[in-house]
């Protein structure tokens, strides 16, 4: 990025389909969700994954970066 900072973009006729500075509705709302229950949902993606990838430094000494887990475990993740 540093060597193509303070160039002029290469294609300038950008398509725009529409603007959407008058939409006023959330994402939420316009597909009809209950924004409780998503924030609800993320909380516990987020507690989980804090729970499967524990931070180094809480005395674990020889824990496995998230990528070697994960490529460690992919097959029977998967098939489950």
């Amino acid at each position: 990025m540093e060597e193509i900072s303070g160039r002029e973009p290469l294609n300038l006729e950008k398509k725009q389909d529409g603007k959407y500075t008058a939409i006023e509705e959330t994402v939420t709302e316009w597909w009809g969700l209950n924004g409780e229950i998503l924030d609800q949902e993320l909380q516990e993606y987020l507690t989980d994954m804090n729970e499967l990838f524990i931070k180094p430094g809480n005395g674990w000494k020889d824990l496995l970066p998230a990528w070697k887990l994960i490529r460690k475990y992919a097959r029977p993740l998967t098939e489950r």
